[in-house]
């Protein structure tokens, strides 16, 4: 199975950085350059994609991040992600699943984001383990 950065990676990469570089258009237009190729063509050659616009950083950052959610599914990136987007304020969640009646929560930057370090490496290496 392949495991490294594919190029619908690259341009939702290219196009989240251009958006909080303040170039909200390069980045929209780095999202429908990937976005266009995935909607078919018709018998005229034109797609039926409508490109995405946005007003502001915010509005463009959230079309960018769910696609991103779309489009990177099964690719083991969530969890980054997370971790990565708690650290802005307009982008932070709270996990919570229950499971068999007891519910269980995670709120945004928890040392529990981080997982812990295996007992042997502790024990090798004499490192601190990662707070809980």
């Amino acid at each position: 199975a392949f495991c490294g950065v594919a190029n619908d990676e690259l341009f939702l990469i290219r196009a989240e950085c251009n958006v909080r570089l303040g170039q909200i258009e390069m980045g929209m237009e780095d999202l429908n350059t990937l976005l266009l190729n995935r909607y078919r063509k018709n018998a005229s050659g034109s797609s039926s994609y409508i490109l995405q616009m946005a007003k502001d950083e915010t509005e463009a950052l959230n079309i960018i991040l769910k696609e991103r959610r779309k489009e990177l599914i099964c690719r083991s990136v969530r969890w980054s992600d997370l971790r990565r987007l708690n650290r802005d304020q307009r982008f932070q969640i709270t996990l919570s699943r229950d499971i068999n009646g007891s519910v269980y929560t995670l709120p945004p930057n928890d040392p529990k984001y981080t997982f812990l370090i295996p007992a042997y490496e502790i024990l090798r290496s004499g490192i601190e383990q990662n707070p809980r």
